[in-house]
């Protein structure tokens, strides 16, 4: 922060963290400390998901295309909404996965539901994110036949229950957007790879402070305007390189820590 390009702006973005986002850590990991409170909490992190897609189904809105629900200080947004929904089936996933058979019901039900509903949103990155977590879960578990068989019935139930713009929104995100016709997710998708090569062009021309927590968007403001082109204002869309072009490569290196290890204690724990 004190190496920042804005400095007043990055204290703004430090404040907000540690007045809400730090103290919703430590209640957590305080409060979590017998494996009966685990399960409480992920009992309570269920219920609040399932609120989640309920409310699709009632307040759901598609008439701009994408799945959001409108009013929401949360998910008005699709992208959100689509990175909500996919964290709710984690949850989902250990009630499908318990004894009782209420349990399993509903929580294969509410599972299929929200990953319906997460592809309706037309969230590229968050199917990018379930292929990835799908992989992963292929390597790891060893009942591999049953994933095989959910994984296809839901490609069939979204082949029938997602519109064919939402498909091709999605499928295309593996094609050069160039090459085709500029519609606005084409332009959407060429501006996302922009702000991407601005975040490894920043990481490397700050590489040890960044350009200072939260100072992204208007860094790329300043140097589009600079270079005489039209002024974007949108962020990285890439949390890994928010972190390297923000606060620099160590920075980055101590995130990409965190994670490894981690993942290591969970991988610990499963086996």
């Amino acid at each position: 922060t004190a190496m920042s390009t804005w400095k007043g702006g990055s204290v703004e973005v430090l404040s907000g963290f540690i007045q809400k986002n730090f103290p919703i850590f430590f209640y957590c990991t305080a409060f979590v400390l017998t494996i009966g409170q685990m399960r409480k909490l992920f009992m309570v992190m269920a219920w609040g998901a399932a609120i989640v897609v309920l409310s699709c189904v009632f307040f759901g809105d598609m008439s701009d295309g994408r799945l959001s629900i409108p009013g929401s200080i949360f998910f008005d947004n699709a992208n959100d909404l689509a990175l909500q929904l996919l964290i709710g089936c984690v949850f989902f996933v250990y009630y499908a996965m318990s004894k009782g058979l209420l349990a399993k019901v509903l929580g294969t039900v509410f599972m299929g539901a929200s990953l319906i509903f997460m592809l309706r949103t037309g969230s590229r990155a968050n199917l990018v994110s379930l292929t990835v977590t799908i992989l992963v879960a292929f390597f790891l578990i060893r009942r591999k036949a049953i994933l095989v068989a959910m994984v296809s019935v839901l490609v069939v139930l979204g082949a029938f229950t997602v519109s064919s713009a939402q498909l091709n929104r999605l499928v295309n995100i593996a094609l050069s957007p160039k090459s085709g016709p500029l519609d606005g997710d084409s332009m959407s998708q060429i501006q996302r790879t922009e702000m991407f090569e601005y975040s490894v062009r920043f990481t490397f021309t700050h590489p040890l402070f960044g350009v200072g927590p939260g100072q992204f968007v208007d860094q790329v403001w300043f140097t589009t305007k600079n270079e005489g082109k039209p002024g974007a204002s949108l962020g990285t869309h890439n949390t890994y390189t928010q972190v390297s072009s923000e606060m620099g490569i160590p920075a980055l290196v101590a995130y990409l820590g965190v994670l490894t290890t981690s993942f290591g204690f969970m991988l610990r724990l499963y086996r």
